[in-house]
């Protein structure tokens, strides 16, 4: 074990240094004590070293609605575990780099070797493809483009450019003649099927260090107990308020899938990428995918995990260039704003292609409101009022506080009050909490009343009767 000194730079400044200030300061469910930083950190140091250290419950829990009011639970831990659950995470980045298996994303660190190891390889792609350069000749670049929303991150830029370059490297891999055919994988409740115990045989052929294991794995056993009836748990990691920790050790537990995916794909001359657990298949025809599909299914299955059926989606080339909207997200990558005549025909795109766009076009139409100026017409404001205030969107976890203050904005004093009213109405029917989170956040930045929002979530959590510490 490390000394004090030593423990401590881990929650340095930098990039490190968010991590601190993500779970004190911007927390769904704010933080009303915020410890002193050093003498925190000497404590929990002292009861890692003294053998004291036990998980706690969550603190509390954030609702999202999965589909079908289906709940998925994110836990908010309290700062101790979270700071347990980061250091064990930073001491093992470095483990995890050794193992990445090539067009796979989303291993990263809060700048760690892994995130510089990306880069080169997307560097290599573009390389390999001069001639799939945009007509103008220049480089293609998705970063300002597309949308990957995380409920909380350390570092929530990392997690957009992340996912920025495994689109680009997509969109110019898909540009080959060679592919014709697409598939795109699901796998089922990923994080709440990881088997802990596999997942620390994995981790001991690594690692000799055992301190690091037991404290991991202590965690990750005991992080929910008072809300499991089987006692110590061996199966599932948290998807928690801050997802940083958890995607590492899932990265890390799908390394040896990904290995055989890999070479699965290179039999039939098809191409593998994964980012997290979303996973594309570029293939020369229909019947290949097929084929690797159904070897994939029983493949995975020795990892105790399995593909969600009704996700498998097989797409022609067309289809999916559709489907992710690439040419559409180029086309406006430098744009900050657009006139009425271009917003209305966005409108348009965006209707007539939802049912076929991913996740119905969510990222297409919250890129139209970004780009939606001061003074725009009815029918993009009445669009984006319609699109918003969806129950389904407002339950998603799309919704952001900057989505209702970018509405609110383009609105005259009459269609704000309506705008309000609205929301409070969908309060008193919406079941996850999240939503109310989000909307006492909103109504506090612009200065309306939160007592009937605070009053519905206690409601909500005594509804769902979840134990928090």
């Amino acid at each position: 074990m490390e000394t004090l000194e030593e423990f401590i730079k881990y929650f340095g400044n930098g990039e490190v240094g968010k991590f601190w200030k993500t779970i004190t300061r911007e927390s769904l469910i704010p933080i009303t004590n915020i410890p002193d930083k050093k003498n925190f950190l000497k404590e929990i140091y002292n009861d890692i070293i003294s053998g004291k250290y036990i998980p706690s419950k969550p603190r509390d829990y954030i609702l999202i609605n999965k589909g079908q009011n289906v709940i998925r639970l994110l836990p908010v831990f309290n700062v101790k575990d979270s700071c347990v659950y980061f250091y064990c995470t930073k001491k093992i980045e470095a483990l995890i780099y050794g193992n990445r298996v090539p067009n796979t994303f989303g291993g990263w660190r809060l700048g760690g070797v892994i995130r510089s190891s990306e880069r080169e390889e997307l560097d290599r792609v573009v390389a390999n493809l001069q001639s799939y350069e945009m007509p103008d000749g220049s480089t293609i670049s998705l970063d300002e483009s597309f949308e990957y929303a995380m409920p909380a991150s350390f570092n929530p830029l990392a997690w957009r450019e992340n996912w920025s370059e495994f689109m680009r490297a997509l969109y110019v891999n898909s540009r080959a003649d060679v592919y014709q055919y697409v598939a795109e994988l699901d796998i089922a409740n990923f994080y709440d099927n990881i088997n802990i115990d596999t997942l620390e045989k994995k981790f001991e052929k690594l690692s000799q260090e055992k301190e690091i294991k037991d404290l991991l794995f202590n965690f990750l056993k005991n992080w929910d107990l008072g809300n499991t009836e089987s006692g110590v748990g061996n199966k599932g990691i948290p998807q928690d308020e801050v997802a940083d920790c958890s995607r590492l050790i899932a990265n890390f537990f799908l390394q040896d899938f990904d290995e055989e995916m890999f070479s699965l794909c290179n039999e039939y001359g098809a191409k593998y990428f994964r980012y997290a657990d979303d996973q594309i298949i570029l293939a020369q025809s229909k019947e290949t995918l097929e084929e690797i599909i159904s070897r994939a299914s029983v493949m995975i299955l020795k990892y105790g995990l399995c593909f969600n059926h009704r996700k498998v989606k097989i797409m022609t080339k067309s289809m999916f260039e559709t489907y992710f909207s690439f040419e559409w997200f180029i086309d406006r990558k430098d744009l900050k704003t657009e006139d009425t005549d271009s917003l209305n025909r966005d409108i348009r795109y965006y209707k007539g292609n939802k049912k076929t766009l991913r996740n119905r076009g969510i990222s297409v139409m919250l890129r139209i409101l970004s780009l939606t100026p001061a003074g725009a017409d009815n029918i993009s404001i009445e669009f984006l009022k319609k699109e918003i205030l969806n129950t389904t969107f407002l339950t998603s976890p799309k919704l952001d506080v900057w989505q209702l203050t970018k509405l609110y904005g383009l609105l005259n004093a009459d269609d704000k009050s309506v705008l309000v009213a609205g929301l409070r109405e969908k309060s008193q029917v919406i079941l996850q909490n999240r939503f109310h989170l989000i909307l006492k956040k909103f109504f506090e930045s612009i200065g309306e009343d939160i007592e009937e929002i605070d009053s519905r979530i206690g409601v909500l959590n005594e509804l769902f009767g979840l134990k928090t510490g």
